[in-house]
């Protein structure tokens, strides 16, 4: 019974922390990471463990937090993200190099696999012109998620 309170308690603990953490555009660049995976159709195990790692280098270094950040940004993509109310967000949160190392860190997830399909192609376009990120400097983010993967 009292492992079942302490338990209770640390859940409870945990969601309340959660929420104070799991802020709008912390889950919005999560989910953006979770879409840019499903985008192809194939939610890979070595695109969730790009995205776990990202998460928790990037937005919180509690795994459980983490945890927590995927599953919602996931549930979030998996109910049809809309890409604009989502890039609003961080346009308006993010300064320029924040949304370049965004962009970079979606074309990880992206390259995890070695190769990028037209639906991932297509989706990298759209949200680099959403986020305000030069032609240019989305294929300087490209480059610099391929060095990262060491795909180059």
């Amino acid at each position: 019974m009292i492992g079942r309170l302490k338990a209770l308690f640390s859940a409870q603990e945990l969601a309340a922390s959660s929420e104070q953490i799991l802020d709008e555009k912390t889950v919005a660049c999560a989910a953006l990471l979770v879409e840019a995976a499903l985008v192809d159709g194939n939610f890979s195990d070595e695109e969730r463990q790009i995205i776990t790692v990202l998460v928790e280098d990037r937005f919180l270094d509690d795994p459980a937090l983490s945890e927590i950040l995927i599953s919602t940004a996931e549930a979030k993509a998996r109910r049809s993200v809309e890409l604009y109310s989502v890039t609003k967000i961080i346009s308006q949160t993010f300064s320029y190099e924040e949304r370049m190392d965004i962009l970079q860190s979606i074309w990880e997830v992206v390259l995890s696999d070695g190769r990028v399909d037209d639906f991932e192609d297509q989706l990298m376009r759209r949200l680099g012109g959403l986020i305000h990120i030069s032609d240019r400097d989305r294929a300087f983010t490209r480059q610099r998620a391929e060095k990262v993967l060491a795909l180059d």
